[in-house]
């Protein structure tokens, strides 16, 4: 994992940072009040977003990374290239659970996919992003050619 200075952000990462943030704002959360987004970058170079989407029985919640992934599929994207996920994080970081990483890595187009993680100090305003690959984050993925 390293941090990345936000004004040394490329364009290609601002704007999937952005999409993810834009995800953020579309979360339903009303019992936890923890809002994720996060945004992929399919083959074809196209952003999909997505925001976390609770319910009464937490047991059905869609996480934000999925959500994403979901959408991607939807629009006809196979794999995604870069993962970027956003959330208010007053001093931890925002990595994708292990549920997402799972899925992540199942959908990434290799191990090397980076993966954005963007702490924001308000809805808007972000607080530090750290940069690491979905391999470093789930070293040993169990995926489809895993099965006999």
């Amino acid at each position: 994992m390293q941090p990345i200075p936000v004004d040394q952000l490329t364009p290609d990462q601002h704007d999937l940072i952005q999409a993810a943030i834009h995800g953020r704002g579309l979360a339903y959360a009303p019992l936890s009040h923890f809002r994720c987004g996060a945004a992929v970058r399919d083959e074809s170079g196209a952003i999909h977003h997505g925001g976390n989407i609770e319910t009464v029985d937490m047991t059905l919640t869609t996480h934000a990374e999925m959500c994403a992934i979901n959408a991607m599929r939807m629009a006809g994207g196979k794999k995604l290239t870069a993962l970027a996920c956003a959330l208010l994080a007053g001093n931890g970081y925002s990595f994708p659970c292990g549920l997402c990483r799972q899925k992540i890595r199942e959908f990434s187009v290799d191990g090397n996919v980076p993966i954005l993680c963007v702490s924001l100090a308000t809805d808007t305003d972000i607080r530090a992003v750290h940069l690491a690959t979905i391999d470093e984050l789930f070293p040993y993925p169990f995926l489809p050619d895993c099965i006999a």
